[in-house]
């Protein structure tokens, strides 16, 4: 019977059938039936790679069969699966939905999978998309969705993020502070230079490299000099962070030491330019010198965080992945 039922939804026109899927899947998550990987797929499948990006009626109510069912524990994994299998190109409507979610879904587990697929559906750049990251980062409940919010702000071009992540800097979790230091520097805001350096005095190593991180990122001029300066932190790691991120930049191999690398900074930084990756990009596509395109630039820079951050564990290497 099963088989038959998916076979009549498969080929019905969609939006005749959308209240029956629709009510399949809410059922279907109450009663945990969804936990079942082929069903769950099957049933998501009907409502959101079938249907075209222009069934906005049909694709809104299936996620909003799944935002109102009351989900036990055991099932919020399957919803949080399924959320992911409604996106698909722009979709203010569906955006709406998991918006909501955002703010009133008790489990921390669909709130993160909502933050997942609203940016999937709904750039940053989008005023509304950032105010709800903005509103999540501030106010959740739980650290790792907070986490997520500041990892999703890291974008440029987006006024409203580098105010949110300065003030998430203090956040009471030190991991969520620690992600939206770095990604404070990620969104290349001016105004990211002076909380980042104020960071390389604060007593916890994990905000120090943050911040280290941060600025580097940021691929502004004004970032050098507090980089510099970290060569002399009182953690050797740190120091070690501070050298690899000049030499990534700077392309230039010299000992870590202040006073060579500020006399350099003192001779080049009125010619000295300072480009992004993404940057960098559009200029070789733009003016046809690839090879200025540095792809070693990014992965060193990853490569050393990931060995710097890691050697002293916890919940470092997650943290770094979302980066």
């Amino acid at each position: 019977g099963k088989e038959l039922l998916y076979q009549a939804l498969e080929f019905a026109d969609p939006k005749s059938c959308a209240p029956l899927i629709s009510r399949l899947l809410g059922s279907g998550v109450a009663a945990g039936l969804l936990d079942e990987e082929r069903v769950r797929k099957e049933l998501v499948a009907m409502l959101g790679v079938r249907t075209s990006s222009q069934d906005i009626d049909f694709r809104a109510s299936a996620v909003d069969a799944l935002s109102r069912s009351k989900t036990p524990e055991s099932s919020e994994k399957a919803v949080g699966g399924a959320l992911g299998f409604l996106t698909g190109g722009e979709d203010s409507v569906v955006a709406n939905t998991f918006i909501e979610l955002l703010s009133s879904e008790p489990s921390p587990r669909v709130r993160a999978a909502a933050l997942r697929a609203l940016v999937r559906v709904q750039t940053v750049k989008n005023k509304k998309t950032a105010e709800a990251l903005i509103s999540t980062l501030k106010n959740d409940s739980d650290a790792r969705v907070r986490e997520d919010a500041a990892v999703a702000l890291a974008v440029k071009d987006q006024p409203l993020a580098a105010p949110a992540l300065i003030l998430a800097l203090k956040d009471p979790d030190p991991w969520v502070a620690v992600v939206s230091a770095v990604s404070l520097g990620m969104t290349g805001d001016k105004s990211s230079t002076k909380p980042l350096t104020n960071l390389l005095q604060h007593e916890d190593w994990r905000m120090r490299g943050a911040a280290v991180t941060g600025l580097a990122r940021s691929y502004l001029k004004q970032a050098l000099p507090p980089i510099i300066s970290a060569l002399e932190d009182e953690d050797a790691m740190i120091r070690n962070t501070a050298h690899h991120q000049l030499q990534s930049i700077a392309k230039q191999h010299m000992k870590p030491e202040v006073e060579i690398w500020t006399a350099w900074w003192t001779k080049v930084q009125r010619s000295y330019q300072l480009f992004d990756p993404e940057e960098l990009e559009r200029r070789s596509k733009k003016y046809g010198y690839a090879g200025l395109a540095d792809q070693d630039t990014e992965t060193l820079f990853k490569d050393q965080t990931v060995t710097v951050f890691v050697s002293r564990g916890d919940h470092m290497e997650n943290v770094l992945d979302k980066l």
